[in-house]
């Protein structure tokens, strides 16, 4: 089942953006939505648009909002390999596709692998190729996995396989391939519940979440995702629907859990609490709702917490 929104990142978004960008006069919502999303996708305009918005909108909230961005913005500014992402078109033609994967060798720890698991919108809230950039800083080796529909990856990835025991087949093969030591996986918001299995379906040595979900049991007492309706369940494979807290207690693998949840976001919540008490599970609670990456952004913590989990000993 295809997802589709216009918050969806990919090359026809871009040019909707620059196209809403270059009318003459747009609503105010309008502008706010093209300031949000040109700070996610790193556009050079973003900065100087939104220092245009915040002499047009006196309202606190707006200016609080604008305020927000601005620092989510100028962190983007600040990554060192962005440029060198966004002047590569080969490679930014494969991280703006909605579906498939794409690997990365790392320049200076090629031996240890981060797996990414991105959103349903096809990003990361920053765009997958802004992630990328990011990532280059740690000069690790970076596995880009994208499945932008309703399934969230429970159906495979395009190109590594039709479910999560042959993506899980041909990870392996890729880490033996390419000689890797460490696995690092990492999921947001509608990756998470992937990321999170996965982590219990190939060797992991960490595991970093953001706003994840952690039951998806037919019988469970936390909220669903909000686009987990009935007819998703139904054409799913049920092996794959099930509390995985329950998983996560019965494996013999001991992989150091990280995740990040917001207080204000009621159903994050419940999931992670879910997994509360969990061997090498470490909750964290940040003073926002679903959208953690955000005001990890804002305060350059975003840099430290990857940082830690990709070289913890």
């Amino acid at each position: 089942m295809k997802f589709e929104s216009r918050y969806q990142h990919s090359a026809a978004q871009l040019s909707k953006l620059k196209e809403l960008y270059e009318k003459k006069v747009i609503s105010e919502s309008e502008s706010l939505f093209l300031a949000t999303e040109a700070v996610q996708h790193g556009q050079p305009y973003a900065l100087a648009l939104i220092k245009y918005l915040l002499t047009q909108f006196h309202k606190k909230e707006f200016q609080d909002y604008l305020n927000s961005l601005k620092l989510q913005g100028e962190f983007i500014e600040s990554i060192q390999h962005w440029h060198e992402v966004k002047s590569n078109q080969d490679a930014l033609i494969k991280l703006y596709e909605l579906n498939g994967y794409k690997f990365i060798r790392g320049s200076e720890h090629p031996s240890k692998l981060i797996i990414v698991f991105t959103t349903m919108y096809n990003n990361f809230y920053m765009s997958n190729a802004v992630l990328v950039a990011f990532l280059l800083q740690f000069g690790i080796s970076i596995l880009i996995l994208k499945d932008a529909t309703r399934f969230n990856y429970l159906k495979g990835v395009q190109g590594l396989g039709d479910d999560l025991s042959e993506v899980a087949n041909k990870i392996n093969l890729i880490i033996d391939k390419e000689c890797i030591k460490e696995v690092i996986i990492t999921g947001f918001s509608s990756g998470g519940y992937a990321s999170l299995l996965l982590s219990y379906l190939i060797p992991c040595n960490r595991y970093l979440g953001f706003s994840v979900r952690s039951d998806l049991s037919e019988y469970s007492t936390v909220s669903p995702p909000k686009y987990f309706i009935n007819e998703v369940r139904r054409l799913l494979d049920q092996k794959w629907l099930f509390n995985l807290r329950e998983k996560l207690t019965n494996t013999s693998m001991s992989c150091l859990k990280e995740i990040y949840v917001g207080k204000d976001a009621s159903e994050d919540l419940e999931h992670a609490n879910n997994l509360r008490g969990l061997p090498n599970m470490h909750l964290h609670e940040l003073p926002c709702g679903h959208i953690t990456i955000a005001p990890l952004m804002q305060t350059g913590n975003l840099t430290e917490i990857f940082r830690n989990i990709i070289f913890k000993t």
